[in-house]
């Protein structure tokens, strides 16, 4: 019973009526925005430890060059990279839309 009503208590919030179309579609996109800055931050955090990953490959590769190929630690690296450009390009993209759309 106290799990429906925290459930109802928390729902209740964003219930009431919009006034515009405009405030619809904001309260409808909350949630996305949600899901997109943790997307952003898991990539970032992933592209880290790509980037760890790929040093240590590397160090491994350095000591014996016949069991790590140097392929897996460039590959490692270009991972990290993108998954650690991609937010931020994405970041630079979205505040760039939004000042072109407020002209």
């Amino acid at each position: 019973m106290r799990k429906i009503v925290a459930f109802s208590f928390f729902m209740s919030m964003n219930v009431y009526a919009a006034n515009s179309l405009g405030e619809l579609t904001d309260r409808m996109m909350l949630p996305f925005s949600v899901l997109t800055s943790a997307l952003y931050n898991i990539s970032l955090a992933i592209g880290i430890a790509l980037l760890f990953g790929a040093l240590i490959q590397y160090k491994n590769h350095k000591n014996n060059p016949g069991q790590v190929p140097f392929s897996r630690p460039i590959t490692l690296l270009i991972f990290g990279v993108v998954l650690i450009v991609l937010p931020i390009l994405a970041k630079l993209s979205e505040s760039a839309h939004l000042v072109s759309r407020v002209y």
